[in-house]
Order: structure tokens, then sequence, then C-alpha cells
């Protein structure tokens, strides 16, 4: 089962790198898009926040977390909608009610206005505009299918219209469905997202599921941020599973994002690399072993380029592998 499983790494690995190697200039476009949304809104934001109800269930929000239901394994919901909330920021103050979208879908060659086809990358051919659009289509009827964003006449075109919800979950029920979206206040419980995350193209290379455990861990470093500082913070297996809606396959991609350079990760002295530790069967009671802790580097981390980080981790990772 072991050599199946690595086979199947090994395969999707080497699917996700010649992707990334056939963005080239789409990437660099879509970065200069997202820097061009923050040089030329309403504020110079260092960072954008997201309200904890996104990513846990265990701060009165609805179970499971929002995010969780971004995480489908072909589109890109769950980047169009970290976008989203980052141009919402860009352009509007601290706690300020968004309008609906004013971005076009396409490319506005009189006006040249950044469209979402610029900021956005595709999950397959990059270089097919329809296939942008098309994505972008199916996102937002996603999103709406999930009460994150509401659907409006307007004449931006049917997906194009559409208004942001609040994203913590709050405009799930029936009655509380028309709660626009309002920019969090420096005081409200929220993660911070550097800037850097969106303008260095970390939104478009990172997987949804890579994305859901970073910001689990964040919402951790916050939570208990002297722990983190001391020792390190986890989640056992049930509370990923309740509060953070994390799955068993997801919180193994900590793995690629220590060798992105986000996160170190803090082992037992007894766990092999691998993870397993010798004799695992014998092993019970006190003795069992605990969980990987984590430390997130500093927000400088972001600062590098995303796509040339994230090949050169996954060419390393698949060397070390196929030893």
């Amino acid at each position: 089962m072991r050599a199946v499983e690595t086979g199947r790494e090994a395969e999707r690995r080497g699917r996700r790198l010649q992707h990334l190697q056939e963005l080239g200039d789409f990437f660099d476009n879509s970065i200069a898009a997202c820097e061009e949304v923050r040089r030329t809104g309403n504020r110079n934001r260092q960072a954008i926040r997201v309200r904890n109800g996104y990513i846990t269930s265990d701060d009165k929000a609805p179970s499971p977390p929002p995010i969780t239901r971004l995480l489908p394994p072909r589109g890109i919901p769950l980047q169009v909608h970290l976008l989203a909330l980052y141009q919402a920021q860009c352009r509007y103050p601290d706690g300020r009610q968004v309008g609906p979208n004013e971005r076009p879908v396409h490319p506005n060659g009189r006006e040249r206005a950044i469209s979402w086809s610029d900021l956005i990358l595709s999950g397959s051919a990059p270089s097919v505009r329809t296939n942008l659009a098309r994505q972008f289509n199916s996102a937002v009827l996603f999103l709406e299918r999930n009460r994150l964003v509401r659907l409006l006449r307007t004449g931006n075109g049917r997906f194009g219209g559409f208004q942001l919800l609040y994203e913590d979950g709050r405009s799930q029920s029936d009655a509380e469905e028309s709660m626009s979206y309002t920019t969090p206040m420096a005081d409200e419980h929220a993660v911070r997202l550097p800037c850097e995350f969106f303008t260095k193209g970390w939104v478009h290379v990172l997987s949804p599921a890579e994305i859901s455990v970073y910001l689990m861990l964040r919402h951790l470093r916050g939570r208990y941020w002297r722990e983190h500082d001391e020792n390190g913070v986890y989640a056992t297996d049930s509370v990923r599973r309740a509060a953070y809606g994390v799955r068993p396959d997801s919180y193994e991609r900590h793995r690629e994002l220590a060798a992105y350079g986000l996160i170190e990760t803090i082992r037992e002295s007894r766990r092999r690399p691998d993870g397993r530790i010798a004799g695992f069967g014998k092993v019970d009671g006190a003795d069992r072993p605990k969980p990987y802790r984590f430390k997130l580097a500093s927000d400088s981390c972001f600062k590098r380029n995303a796509r040339e980080v994230v090949m050169s981790a996954l060419m390393s990772l698949s060397s070390v592998r196929s030893v």
C-alpha cells in the first residue's frame, strides 16, 4: 500500500510541477495585477484579515467552517473567494459594507482596467482565456450555492455582478442570507494574511488543502501565541476534524508547507523523517506518539516568488522520494 501511495504522490507532484512550469508569463501577469489592485486601492494595506469563523467552527460559527466547502478536487472557488476578500479590503476601509463587484470578468481593451481574468490563474490550461472565464463563472456559482456571495442583476453579466456575503458563516441560514460582507475592524477576531500572499502568487500556487492547513496553523498561533513561540502549536486529529474540518489527507500537506519554508515542523526525536516510529505497534498508553508541533515562519517568507519556491520544493521532494 505504501508503494502505491508513494507512486500516486509522485504522479500528483509531477502533474503539478508541469502545470507550474507552463504558467510562465500568466503567473507574472496575475501577480502584477494583484499588486496593481493593492497600489490603486483606497488604502495601502499591509495585510488582510479573514474572520476566524471562516477557518474554524469553535468560535460560535456553523460547523463545518465555510472554508471546508471550498476544497473541491477541481476548480478554483477558494482562490476566487480569497482574491475577492483581498480586493474588497484593498478598496474599502475597515468596517465598510462592500458593494457589488464592479471589476469586469474579461479585459477591456479601451479602459484596460484590471479584470478577473487578469487576477486568477486556471487550475488547468493557463493559456486559454475562455477556460479562465469558465472557471471563474463556475467558482462564483459555487460560492453562491454556499452562500458566500449572492448574484445580482447588474451590467457586469450574470457572474460578474456578485456581491460578497460574510465569510464567517453567519449568512448560512435562510433568515440571514442577505448579510452583505463588511470589511473587518481591527479588533475583530480574525487571521491576518500579508498582502504578499497575493502579490507574490501564493494564493495562486498553493493547493486548497495547503491553504486550509496553513490557515488552521495561523489561527492556532494567534490563539496560543506563547505556546507557539516556545514549543510550537498542534492539533489532535479529533480537533482538526471537528474544529477545522481538516481531514487526514489534507493534514498531510504540512509536509509541503514545511518544504516551502512557510512552517517549521517539530517532531519527536524517535520519529523518522517520514513520520513513522519504530515499533509503533508496541507503543501504548502514556508512551503513545505525540502530534507534530509547528512554528510558522515570519511573514517575510511570503516576499519570495511563490512559483519559484514551490517548483524548487516539488523537485526536491520528488528527488528525495525517488531515492
